[in-house]
């Protein structure tokens, strides 16, 4: 640290001298009998003596904004603004004092100009570096050696600009074309926009907004200012750095405008996933931490609502019998309930393990009633598992045709997820009052099997197979597959949260909402990671974490784009080559490191396959499975069987490396989840 304090001391000094001296320097130019310099050697050392301001104040800014980091991006943003508007105006009220004839002396001009020369400086070199940070967001090895190749056309501008070129000239666009297209190709990093909810989006229009009609003013200062007459000629205007690099914020102000613009209808669906997962954690949370039925009830209630983007509900909880155990209105008036489900019963709508759709209550027999009523459409949600009923949730809202497709998805995932909630609870209930924990167990492994897909081939150009035990009677091994609409890209992740009996299942059911509610933003592995992390931080208690492999498989293209959370890499058969490739992405474990610089230890990385090629994912249970010896199966012996059987198709395979696997340890219990899955590519 004293180290950098002495840098930006002597980068701050060295530019406070060069501009004293440029402005010495133009002092005396008035006086060219003493000096005996004129004409362009007064221009040509003016010029320079600018250009050496400028290096050592980016020097300055590039340490000074690299040694301070904001907490979000808006924050950013919000330095660039009011470094922005505090620069323009006073530079503003400069030129006022000298285009102002009460004011007008040769000497305060000059002053005035190399104090307007200083604004500019500290304007385009602080903003040029928060761009940096923000560019590099999500640091990549492609983005990292763009904006490093940027970084030296900007030096090469500098030097450009010892020299006076007129800025119409052809000669000043030669010099300056490669710099403008590196700009372009560099503002084009805009990943941070898509990690901003609906509110930073907004926040972020006006100050980006903002930040470019500065950046023009500044502009439209300098342009105007080297048509003036006066004595005092920086040539600003003429200066290819400068200009460059003012031109350069203008344009990434624009591109990240327009961005979060086209983004911003999409920000509060993102916001309603984040949602989602967080909230859907709390279930769970407030079942663990031992509440009543009652608080359990509202909250399902009020995430139903959400889930619906309603604003009335009615909950009803039976017990075996049918009989009512609990019922909750919210938002509306328990008249209006009865009337509604006296409607129901005349149309002979019940509560069924089915979802129920009422697209409008008009045309329905007895509805007179309630049409007077200002709702218009209803969702019915039963609650329950394969052999119970708990009730049903009915979520309306006061406009025609309310739920699309998309809302009810997200609605039917939610109901299966409380009514694990509401199973979880009388389970956990019973336990304690009866004291029967192997029924527990017994019912937890019912909800994780439903957690974990039962047939995974779901695409006619990928055979996948899958196999996963727990080393008690629920575990915390995690795998589960997305298919999305487009039938040609497919979503493949493998985890273990740390832990094992039903606490990690508990979190393992958390992790598949998570996934479940992100997976369809369709953001790339790395960001996945980041939100992951995210949500891994509001769900588990700070001593779980959860490795995590994500493989996003795009048949149409062949390719594979993947990135590990630290969880063991997956091994890539090449066909082609008759060799077994580990993929070592660079990650860290979810929920190790709870901060926004976890997206610094995640990184995407992406492949391709050919026909013929295959993929085996597992978890750390089989690599670390132990025979009486103490001597581990290890990752060389799962190679060694992988190598010699691979022919084989998935499911022999996946048969051959289990029976080799409990040969090795004499077929005793593995103290571990375990979970293997092999993918070939047909």
């Amino acid at each position: 640290m004293a180290n950098i304090r002495n840098y930006k001391l002597l980068y701050f000094s060295l530019a406070a001298f060069f501009w004293l001296s440029l402005t010495v320097f133009d002092l005396t130019t008035f006086f060219t009998d003493l000096v005996g310099i004129e004409g362009v050697y007064a221009d040509f050392i003016a010029n320079n003596l600018i250009c050496l301001f400028l290096i050592f104040l980016f020097l300055f800014f590039k340490i000074e904004v690299s040694t301070h980091r904001q907490p979000n991006q808006t924050e950013y943003l919000w330095n660039v603004f009011m470094t922005g508007i505090t620069t323009l105006l006073l530079s503003l009220f400069l030129q006022f004092l000298i285009s102002n004839q009460t004011f007008k002396n040769v000497i305060l001009d000059s002053i005035f100009h190399h104090l307007i020369l200083a604004l500019v400086g500290i304007f385009i070199a602080s903003t040029f570096y928060v761009w940096k940070k923000l560019i590099l967001y999500h640091k990549t090895s492609r983005a990292f050696i763009l904006w490093n190749v940027f970084e030296y056309a900007v030096l090469f501008s500098v030097i450009g600009s010892f020299l006076v070129i007129d800025v119409s000239s052809l000669r000043f666009y030669l010099y300056a074309s490669p710099f403008l297209v590196l700009s372009v190709l560099v503002c084009f990093n805009v990943k941070w926009v898509a990690l901003l909810s609906y509110k930073e989006k907004v926040r972020a229009i006006v100050f980006t907004g903002l930040i470019l009609l500065i950046s023009l003013a500044f502009a439209q200062q300098l342009r105007l200012q080297s048509e003036e007459t006066s004595p005092i000629q920086l040539g600003l205007w003429q200066n290819i750095f400068v200009v460059g690099v003012l031109a350069f914020i203008s344009f990434y102000a624009f591109i990240s405008l327009f961005v979060i613009v086209t983004h911003l209808p999409t920000a509060s669906i993102y916001d309603k996933k984040i949602e989602e997962a967080i909230v859907l954690q709390k279930l769970n949370t407030i079942i663990q931490e031992g509440n009543n039925e009652e608080s359990i009830y509202d909250l399902i209630l009020q995430m139903g609502m959400a889930a619906g983007s309603a604003g009335a509900a009615w909950l009803e909880i039976v017990d075996e019998k049918g009989n009512y155990k609990a019922f909750i209105h919210k938002n509306i008036d328990k008249i209006d309930v009865f009337e509604i489900k006296k409607v129901f019963r005349k149309n002979h709508i019940y509560s069924s393990k089915d979802l129920y759709l009422i697209k409008t209550f008009k045309g329905y027999n007895h509805s007179e009633r309630i049409l007077t009523l200002p709702y218009k459409s209803a969702i019915i949600l039963p609650l329950g598992t394969t052999n119970e009923n708990y009730g049903s949730l009915v979520v309306i809202k006061n406009v025609v045709n309310g739920f699309d497709k998309n809302t009810i998805d997200q609605m039917v995932n939610f109901s299966n997820q409380a009514s694990m909630a509401i199973k979880n609870y009388l389970l956990i209930s019973d336990a304690l009052q009866n004291q029967r924990y192997k029924e527990e167990l017994k019912i937890a492994k019912e909800v994780q099997n439903r957690l974990l897909p039962k047939g995974m081939t779901v695409n006619p150009n990928v055979v996948i197979n899958a196999f996963s035990k727990a080393a008690d009677d629920v575990g915390g091994d995690y795998y589960d597959l997305y298919e999305y609409a487009n039938k040609t890209e497919l979503a493949l992740v493998i985890g273990d949260v740390s832990g094992h009996g039903t606490t990690a299942a508990f979190n393992m059911a958390q992790i598949k909402g998570i996934f479940q509610s992100l997976i369809q933003l369709r953001q790339g592995a790395d960001v996945f990671m980041t939100q992951a992390n995210r949500a891994v931080g509001a769900c588990l208690e700070k001593r779980s974490f959860v490795s995590l492999s994500l493989y996003l498989i795009d048949t149409e293209r062949q390719q594979i784009e993947y990135a590990r959370a630290g969880h063991p890499p997956a091994l890539f058969y090449s066909a082609s080559q008759q060799k077994l490739i580990p993929l070592e992405a660079k990650g860290l474990g979810l929920g190790i490191l709870r901060t926004n610089d976890y997206e610094k230890h995640v990184v995407k990385e992406t492949l391709r396959y050919e026909t013929g090629d295959m993929m085996i994912l597992y978890t750390d249970g089989i690599i670390e499975a132990s025979n009486e010896m103490g001597e581990e199966y290890g990752i060389k012996r799962l190679t060694a069987v992988l190598g010699k059987n691979i022919h084989f198709n998935p499911k022999q395979l996946s048969d051959t490396v289990l029976e080799d696997l409990f040969s090795f340890n004499g077929r005793r219990d593995i103290n571990d989840d375990y979970t293997l899955i092999i993918v070939k590519f047909i």
